[in-house]
């Protein structure tokens, strides 16, 4: 008998150390997001894979859904098909699409990737940047390529948003956003600040490199005249959805240059009210195509 009984206590003492063990493991599991890519885009819909890690702190019936925002302000009109989440690092795929109910054009500038028990409580977000104009499935107008599709392109994994760190000295309130800092100047020159202390500047017809030591280099180039914007519009329909489009690149613009308001300012400065919204997308993206050389 008590050879049993001495098997039983030692059987009961493992399955308590692997109790233990699990509890342990649970413990250390987190919620979080490990990446966001991008499987399929329309006009009016984006397919999400998400990979994702649960502990399992919430129960079985957890689900993640994506969200469309606008400068942190969620929007409302739209349709989720959310997709289901299992204990453990998993994937999930997840549709995001406009409703029948939204106005032509919406624009967002991110996506929030929530995690949700029963009863559709939420116990986990994460914002990611993903700028795009939506447009109703029935509308006639068609979509125009977003240059952050460019940064964040299918299958790459879109980055959270973070707050930046301010620095000090004579640039305080201008942010370092990776190797280089990007403003746009008074005159409309735009300004590349390497972390070495390389500073480039490019501007219509050239651009100019001063190395840390000083040194300065002057390069030209001649181009070829663009195409003449339209002057206006065929109807209001079109109208609102160039409006729309240049909001859009204007705050495509402002992650760029990380908020640096002056900079905003003197974009803003150098376009005249009497433009028409071709002239500002035209000038707009030319800002955005010198802002995003590497």
């Amino acid at each position: 008998m008590r050879t049993i009984i001495f098997r039983s206590n030692v059987g009961f003492r493992w399955l308590l150390i692997l109790a233990l063990s699990f509890s342990s493991a649970v413990a250390l599991a987190e919620n979080r997001i490990e990446a966001v890519r991008v499987l399929s885009e329309s006009r009016d819909t984006v397919d999400f894979d998400v990979t994702y890690e649960y502990s399992g702190d919430r129960g079985t019936n957890v689900f993640m859904q994506v969200l469309m925002s606008s400068k942190g302000e969620p929007l409302r009109h739209y349709a989720v098909r959310p997709g289901r989440v299992e204990v453990g690092r998993h994937r999930t795929r997840v549709s995001l699409s406009v409703s029948e109910s939204t106005t032509t054009v919406l624009t967002s500038n991110e996506v929030v990737v929530t995690m949700y028990g029963g009863g559709g409580k939420t116990f986990f977000e994460q914002p990611f940047t993903f700028y795009k104009t939506w447009i109703r499935g029935d509308s006639p107008l068609t979509p125009v390529f977003r240059v952050s599709m460019i940064e964040t392109p299918i299958f790459v994994p879109m980055q959270p948003l973070e707050t930046p760190s301010t620095d000090s000295g004579s640039n305080s309130g201008h942010v370092t956003n990776g190797t280089i800092r990007r403003r746009i100047l008074p005159n409309g020159h735009i300004e590349l600040r390497d972390v070495d202390g390389t500073i480039r500047r490019y501007y219509p017809g050239g651009f100019s490199i001063t190395r840390p030591d000083g040194q300065e280099e002057m390069y030209s180039f001649s181009s070829a005249q663009p195409p003449t914007p339209p002057s206006a519009p065929p109807d209001h329909i079109h109208s609102q959805w160039l409006q729309a489009e240049n909001q859009q690149l204007l705050e495509i613009v402002r992650a760029l240059v990380s908020n640096h308001e002056p900079s905003i300012d003197h974009l803003m400065s150098l376009e005249s009210p009497h433009d028409t919204e071709y002239q500002r997308i035209d000038s707009r993206t030319r800002v955005i195509g010198m802002l995003v050389i590497p």
